[in-house]
Formats: C-alpha cells, structure tokens, sequence
C-alpha cells in the first residue's frame, strides 16, 4: 500500500509543502505531489481539502472525511470520536465492504480556468 497526500493549489512551493509535512505529518510516510492543474483531484473526485479518497486496483473505494474532529468549518470536537479513513483501509484490508464515511469539512479546492 502506497500513501500520497496531494496538494490541489497550483501556488505552493516545495518550501512550503516541506513546512507543512514537518508540522503535521511527519510521522507519516508518504510521497507529497502538488497537483498544479488539478487532474489528481479531478480524478479522484475530491472537492475538499482535506479529503481522504482510497483507490484500490478495482477503482475508486473511498471517499469522504478522514475523521470526525471537524464538525463545521473552525468547529472542532475535543477528539474524533469516529475515524472514517481508518475504517476505510481496514475494510480494504480485510477484503469486505467499505462503508462510506461522512462529508469532508473544509476549504473547497478551487480550480480556476485559464
């Protein structure tokens, strides 16, 4: 299994996705891409960031929020209290049925045209 966090905006540098992978996900071992034209989070349908999408050999398994500790924009739980992206790759793992996750809480990636 192989993780990628994908950065749809155009205007990132690598400094600053370097920042933010030390910040917030530096126990994490994945591969960054800036997807500068957007053709990584068009195909996998995301439309928010942050926004967990799985895709496995058969096609796209997963897409939704990672947890719950985001109820609304600059609302947040004291903890998560479910955790749809595990729940997601644990099924994936398992070999049985991925149950779709609640609505991602965030920015909407916005995609502009030349």
């Amino acid at each position: 299994m192989r993780t990628f966090l994908i950065y749809a905006d155009p205007s990132l540098t690598p400094a600053r996705v370097k920042t933010h992978l030390a910040e917030f996900h530096s126990a994490l071992r994945a591969t960054a891409i800036v997807d500068k034209s957007w053709l990584l989070a068009n195909e996998a349908g995301a439309t928010v960031t942050p926004e967990a999408v799985v895709i496995t050999s058969a096609g796209r398994a997963y897409r939704g929020r990672i947890d719950d500790w985001y109820v609304a924009l600059g609302k947040s739980r004291a903890k998560a209290t479910s955790h749809d992206l595990r729940d997601a790759l644990d099924a994936v793992l398992a070999g049985t049925p991925v149950k779709p996750g609640g609505p991602a809480v965030g920015c909407y990636i916005e995609r502009k045209t030349s």
